[in-house]
């Protein structure tokens, strides 16, 4: 009998809001668990919050079908001492692209866009320089636009439309299709073109086109929302200083598709389980696995690197070691501990590699930058490998996918 592949996969999101939330997601086994298997991921976190002085953390581990652990270490706030816990939501930076993508992707699966065609065709009221642009280029940071991540601004929906509609050909620094550049404000656009097809603003049109489907109950783009349920603090931290509470806390409403999306690690396993299996979970297809395969397809080369981006995820190949030559995937990202709503990426460094199969610098605007996103999934790969050593019978492959 051949042997079968099974594959793994890892999420781990490193939030702006100086707390750390992951998603640790294995393919199935059939033979029985260790008492603790789940310990020396635990004892990983611990250290990886020591190290870093992060302040807490929520972690959750996917394994098939089902989240099989969540925890939480560390605190939510350090003037409180409020503990994390699994169900706390934490403000997910540069994660939120995927979300974003998987919206719009779905809305072309359904015929209501073309990836391939200028978003003026359905979007009027837009600078010519901006209404060429195609979901394509937006999605797959390709579009030539500058980088620039606006922290504070209006806080009604109308402020998404209005930047987008004061956006003229200064936005941009090359031409369309020229390079991959990150830039947060392809994915404003992105989400201006959900909002607009959906017929609602941008927030709600996620909630019904992808927070409610795939079940994620706790998921908002609304402070107001996310403050009636336990809430992380963004705090300002580095391992070079004391973890302090950011105020005010950030919010523009124009920014939101690119990075200010709330959830929880068990609102997220969802989207993992789905992902992993073909866009089904709770036993019904939710996602189209057309839209799966389309976000996770290499659409631009990442300079500096091996990299390729997909759509809102980094794409990498790692080959030897435990991967067996097997295909990674980036899921999570690195993002800055200066603030709680989004990064502090401004341009494209192709010269430095920080984090996995991206070419970008994502520092922290002060102190030292946190460990490097590759090291941090090493070590929560060794963690589950030495918990199941005893059980594995095979080679797995470990797709990893970014949110970045």
């Amino acid at each position: 009998m051949p042997l079968k592949m099974t594959r793994l996969r890892l999420m781990f999101v490193r939030m702006s809001l100086a707390s750390a939330i992951a998603i640790v997601a294995v393919a199935p086994s059939s033979s029985q668990a260790p008492t603790s298997p789940f310990d020396p991921i635990v004892e990983v976190l611990r250290q990886e919050l020591q190290d870093t002085r992060t302040p807490g953390a929520a972690i959750a581990l996917v394994e098939g079908e089902r989240m099989v652990f969540a925890t939480s270490v560390g605190v939510a706030d350090v003037e409180t001492g409020a503990p994390v816990r699994p169900e706390m939501l934490f403000r997910l930076g540069s994660t939120t692209k995927m979300f974003t993508a998987t919206a719009l992707v779905t809305l072309a699966e359904e015929g209501k866009v073309a990836l391939d065609a200028p978003i003026g065709a359905v979007l009027t009221g837009l600078d010519p320089a901006i209404a060429r642009l195609t979901p394509n280029l937006l999605l797959s940071h390709t579009a030539g636009l500058r980088d620039d991540a606006v922290m504070f601004g209006r806080h009604d929906d109308d402020a998404l439309a209005a930047g987008i509609r004061a956006m003229n050909k200064t936005a941009f620094f090359t031409d369309p299709g020229a390079i991959y550049s990150y830039a947060n404000p392809g994915f404003w656009i992105a989400g201006l073109v959900v909002e607009h097809i959906a017929g609602k603003p941008y927030a709600d049109a996620m909630v019904e086109r992808v927070f409610t489907p795939l079940g994620m109950t706790r998921s908002t783009f609304r402070p107001t929302m996310a403050m009636t349920f336990p809430l992380s603090q963004g705090h300002d931290a580095s391992p070079a200083k004391v973890p302090s509470v950011i105020r005010p806390a950030a919010d523009n409403v124009a920014n939101w598709p690119a990075g200010s999306m709330f959830s929880t690690v068990h609102d997220l396993s969802r989207f993992v389980i789905a992902f992993m299996n073909e866009g089904r979970i709770d036993g019904r297809t939710v996602l189209s696995p057309r839209v799966i395969a389309t976000i996770s397809t290499p659409h631009a080369s990442v300079p500096g690197g091996d990299s390729s981006y997909g759509y809102g995820l980094t794409l990498t190949e790692r080959h030897g070691g435990a991967t067996r030559g097997a295909r990674w995937i980036a899921i999570g990202i690195r993002v800055d501990h200066h603030d709680g709503a989004g990064p502090a990426c401004r341009r494209h460094r192709p010269r430095e590699q920080d984090g996995i199969g991206t070419a970008e610098d994502c520092r922290a605007r002060a102190g030292t930058p946190p460990r490097p996103a590759r090291e941090q999934f090493g070590r929560l790969i060794r963690a589950w490998e030495w918990g199941h050593e005893s059980r594995r019978r095979e080679p797995v492959g470990w797709p990893l996918r970014s949110g970045r």
